[in-house]
């Protein structure tokens, strides 16, 4: 893993940290998957990826 302290993540707190695509494919992946509970696929469909071009923000935000 790779550390940049000097910057933060755009939310704050948590700094901001990148890992290799090997350590990924060994370590990562499988707990994403177990905590996830499927597969992750970024193979979206044309259409979704369409669909969702144009970002639509809440007139308000209902906490």
């Amino acid at each position: 893993m790779t550390a940049w302290p000097e910057f933060q993540h755009e939310l704050g707190g948590a700094r901001v940290y990148c890992v290799t695509k090997k350590y990924w494919d060994v370590s990562i992946k499988k707990y994403v998957q177990q905590m996830v509970g499927a597969d992750l696929n970024f193979d979206v469909p044309d259409e979704i990826i369409k669909a969702n071009e144009t970002m639509r923000l809440p007139d308000e935000v209902m906490v």
